[in-house]
């Protein structure tokens, strides 16, 4: 704001101009929060999320722990871990303290005390993102697999019908067989009497002449 250009204006921010316009600190510090996260990468956001949680109590109290400590909570590099606290620090959401009695690593904690409740706040918000993504990738597999055993179930309706179809044609087909073998022999029967008829009818009409050719053709 240009003091100059307005002297009279007073230089102290009024409590009703934090409240009305601002929309009061927790806001102010909500919005420097979201702003902050931001800037990182999802899977540094993913990170953070891990990290917040050992630095900030269930009862909002800040935690200071070393850069270690945070990467070990968070199965994180130590690097990794490293870059994730800088670029928060650069936007003044943590910040290195002294070490603790009798160590010599630096730890860190949070800026201020009233980014506890934003923090916490934003980590609901990330368990209800992850359980929302859980229930639909659930959802996703709970649906592939009715697909998978509706697909099962046709290949075996189709095999079982392909089966009856081939038992059905083999069974014709032995039948088809079966008749012609019939159909066969009893030809070769009627052939082989009509044969034995022909033979008889002679031998009868030679039996009285010529007995002995009679016998020959019976």
């Amino acid at each position: 704001q240009n003091w100059a250009a307005h002297p009279d204006e007073p230089r102290e921010l009024r409590r009703s101009t934090l409240e009305e316009q601002l929309g009061g600190a927790e806001k102010i510090v909500a919005e420097h929060f979201d702003r902050a996260l931001a800037d990182l990468s999802i899977e540094q956001r993913e990170a953070a999320t891990k990290i917040f949680s050992d630095l900030v109590t269930p009862s909002g109290a800040k935690v200071a722990l070393t850069t270690a400590d945070l990467a070990l909570k968070a199965d994180e590099s130590v690097p990794a871990t490293t870059a994730i606290l800088k670029a928060l620090e650069k936007n003044r959401i943590v910040r290195e303290t002294d070490p603790a009695p009798g160590r010599h690593e630096a730890r860190w904690e949070l800026f201020h005390d009233r980014l506890a409740g934003p923090i916490q706040d934003w980590g609901k918000e990330q368990v209800r993102i992850r359980l929302a993504r859980e229930a639909r990738h659930s959802a996703q597999e709970a649906k592939r697999r009715q697909k998978q055993a509706l697909l099962l179930r046709r290949l075996l309706i189709t095999t079982g019908v392909l089966l009856i179809l081939v038992v059905v044609a083999g069974l014709v087909t032995l039948n088809s067989l079966t008749s012609a073998r019939a159909a066969r022999d009893r030809a070769n029967r009627e052939k082989r009497a009509a044969v034995y008829f022909d033979l008889t009818t002679r031998a009868n009409a030679q039996l009285s002449n010529r007995p002995d050719v009679a016998l020959l053709l019976l």
